[in-house]
């Protein structure tokens, strides 16, 4: 008897899981509660996977961009990240409200930008929140997309609306091109979601591409080299758009990220597909695609692709799709699109892994983008992941995720590598946003941060035993340190509370000065090197002593010393920002992205002698 097919995932549902998860419970929440947990629920659980590189990997480095509140100007969430900016506005309805949206709310979120662009604030005020999140935009030149996501139903009025995109706004040049609008409701959101569950696997049966010819002529021309090949053809429109219908997002699983932002270029392909179809071929830069195994049939025009993948060319795709579903003409099944595709192997050597680096690397270098997904297997990746993969803590070993979709087993202690190497770098150096942010941290030049935190010969060399285990015990201070500051940044804030309700004190210290991670790890790393005389090889011995994660299984020496390490780091990060605010130009986001913060803290350790003294030495 065959088994019954599996229903699909709602987006309504799917968020009630979240929220219990979280430990809240779904019913006793009120409205505003449950808008500003899908806020967070589409953010983390539906965006970010499809559109990877977008927002922030780390959780805790989004907490600011949720804006939702009095003054938020219809703002729910904001967040800039590498010259894009994401704004959303989340609306919830009830279970058994299903009536169609506001067409004057989406119009009104269609001018929030002219609200937030309102430099003094006379006219819209802002919360604090809010304005720490605009500091970061360019206004001149950034991308901006703009979601409003609702359980409410769309209409044809508010399509349509959405489609027009943004009005022109004085001082902005080129702002229409630089805007996009995504109306998305509660049946887009399903789609969406399972979209974002796609995006965490790849196409696993063979795909079968029929590529088109002229005449008598073959259908591709093949390359072929002692290791691999390539098959070089064209391939119609038609039949992308409907690899698009039936993989989705698992079209472009070894893709570097979904969407780009170049608004004006979607347009534009999407108006070409529509207008000149017999042209597109000319005008469009075609498509990379790999496959572990290509069988050619030459007498079908076919070739037959095992665990295929669009490796870029994915905006070409989904616009050709969109033109396909949105021209009743179908003047989009008549384009033609050059199609490349090679074989790789998934073997997991390092030189089938640097093939592969290189083949994506190489082919979306025109979107000057550097994220942590370039590096994803070289050497000093692939051997942090086997490394890793040979500690455990408490029975459960240690999973390096050096790429975006990997298992995330409850058996095992995940890593991520954007976590990892931002750990690492605030700890030794500072927090990277005080440095260039992640494009700084992973780029490989001569400044980069990858170089300043693996040694020149990285890509060729990889890295040591002896140095990943300096690396590990670097992480395992952190992570333990990050415990320990939850617990006094708690206690803190009670003290604060306290003193705030008798008047002794007019704003709290404790939440704002221990808001960032970052900032904590620099200063324990300064306690660290304080203690031991900046003595380099003695403090090596120490990280490597630490590098295996047996210490955090029990009470002992290292936990006693750490949390007393953690404790004056906290009380130094709160003595620096009361002095800072104190300035009548302060700013809390200034605060923790100014090197000058960097440098008073690094003073005000090594001025501290009594303390230094009184610090338990862990060599």
């Amino acid at each position: 008897m065959p088994k019954p097919e599996q229903s699909k995932a709602t987006f309504r549902q799917t968020l009630k899981t979240f929220v219990s998860n979280s430990g809240k419970i779904w019913e006793k929440l009120t409205d505003k509660e449950r808008t500003e947990l899908m806020t967070r629920f589409y953010v983390t659980e539906v965006y970010r996977p499809i559109n990877a590189g977008m927002v922030s990997d780390d959780n805790e480095d989004l907490e600011p961009c949720y804006v939702d509140g009095s003054k938020d100007l219809c703002v729910d969430f904001i967040s800039s990240l590498d010259g894009r900016v994401l704004i959303i506005q989340t609306k919830f309805k009830g279970e058994k409200i299903k009536q169609p949206e506001s067409l004057e709310d989406f119009e009104y979120f269609c001018s929030t930008l002219a609200r937030l662009r309102d430099q003094d604030g006379r006219e819209f005020r802002k919360n604090a929140k809010l304005r720490d999140q605009l500091e970061d935009i360019d206004w001149e030149h950034n991308l901006f997309e703009m979601h409003y996501i609702t359980l409410g139903r769309g209409t044809e009025s508010i399509r349509e609306r959405e489609y027009r995109g943004q009005s022109p706004i004085k001082g902005l040049p080129n702002i229409e091109e630089r805007v996009r609008f995504r109306f998305l409701d509660e049946t887009d959101l399903n789609i969406e979601l399972r979209q974002a569950e796609d995006r965490q696997s790849d196409i696993r049966t063979p795909v079968t591409l029929r590529l088109s010819k002229t005449g008598q002529e073959p259908a591709w021309i093949t390359y072929e080299t002692n290791q691999r090949n390539c098959y070089i053809g064209r391939i119609s429109g038609k039949q992308l758009q409907h690899l698009y219908r039936k993989h989705r997002q698992k079209l472009f699983a070894m893709n570097i990220r979904n969407y780009v932002g170049d608004t004006s270029t979607n347009k534009q392909i999407k108006a070409t597909a529509k207008s000149d179809a017999d042209n597109f071929f000319f005008y469009n830069n075609g498509i990379s695609a790999v496959a572990t195994n290509i069988t050619a049939d030459p007498e079908r025009d076919e070739l037959v692709c095992e665990r295929f993948s669009i490796i870029n060319g994915a905006q070409t795709v989904t616009s050709i799709f969109d033109s396909y579903n949105n021209d009743p003409t179908r003047e989009a099944e008549r384009t033609e699109v050059l199609l490349r595709v090679s074989e790789i192997s998934l073997s997991g050597t390092v030189e089938d892994g640097d093939f592969i680096d290189n083949l994506t690397r190489y082919n979306n270098t025109q979107n000057a983008i550097k994220v942590p997904d370039f590096r994803s297997n070289d050497r000093v990746q692939s051997k942090l992941h086997r490394y890793f993969a040979t500690l455990s803590r408490n029975g459960k070993q240690f999973n390096y995720r050096h790429k975006r979709f990997v298992d995330k087993s409850k058996n095992k202690i995940s890593i991520g590598m954007e976590e990892f190497h931002k750990t690492i770098h605030s700890y030794m150096f500072g927090p990277v946003d005080m440095f260039g942010g992640i494009s700084y941290l992973f780029d490989i030049g001569q400044n980069g941060g990858y170089q300043k935190l693996f040694g020149n010969n990285v890509l060729e060399e990889g890295i040591s035993l002896e140095e990943f285990e300096a690396l590990a015990g670097c992480w395992f201070v952190c992570e333990f340190a990050r415990s320990e500051m939850v617990k006094e940044r708690v206690r803190l804030m009670a003290i604060d509370e306290e003193e705030e309700s008798s008047g002794a004190i007019n704003a709290p210290i404790a939440k704002p000065a221990l808001e960032r991670r970052w900032m904590l790890f620099y200063v324990l790393g300064e306690l660290m090197r304080a203690k031991h005389s900046h003595d380099l090889a003695k403090i090596n011995r120490i990280h490597r002593d630490l590098g295996s994660p047996r210490w955090m299984e029990k009470n002992g020496k290292e936990q006693a010393a750490i949390s007393r390490y953690t404790r004056y780091a906290c009380e130094l990060l709160m003595a620096d920002y009361s002095m800072a605010r104190q300035d009548v130009n302060f700013m809390p986001r200034n605060w923790t992205r100014s090197k000058e913060t960097l440098s008073r803290l690094r003073y005000n350790v090594r001025r501290s002698s009594t303390v230094l003294e009184a610090l338990p030495s862990l060599a």
